[in-house]
């Protein structure tokens, strides 16, 4: 059986043919096409459905970037002021060492005055 196809006689119409054609089923063919169009429907609707998700992420993910954005900038923030605290603390502490370096000082010599009047008190007896 040769399945080829030819170019029909008629050069006018240039209509392809196939030679010794095998009959096709009407019903087969509208099954076919009913499956085709059915698949078509289901490929649309997952289409859409994917364009519809992919929307959602987008829409996520633009909006998680902006909340950690805003994140950033608040612990960015926050860092800053701990900083600026510390700088402050430490400040404090400098000036309160500085401040308990003269009573120190003043600590020994009221101890040297005690050991003093102690001696003073000894030697009047």
């Amino acid at each position: 059986m040769d399945h080829t196809i030819h170019d029909a006689p008629n050069n006018e119409s240039n209509r392809l043919v196939i030679a010794n054609a095998v009959p096709i089923d009407p019903k087969l063919v509208e099954f076919i096409e009913d499956r085709a169009h059915k698949l078509t429907k289901e490929l649309q609707n997952l289409t859409l459905n994917l364009q519809q998700r992919m929307e959602q992420y987008a829409k996520l993910t633009a909006d998680s970037t902006a909340l950690q954005h805003a994140t950033i900038k608040d612990m960015a923030k926050e860092q800053d002021a701990c900083i600026e605290q510390t700088l402050e603390l430490i400040t404090r502490c400098d000036e309160l060492e500085k401040d308990f370096g003269a009573m120190y000082a003043v600590s020994a010599q009221i101890k040297a005055i005690n050991k003093s009047l102690d001696l003073l008190q000894a030697s009047l007896r």
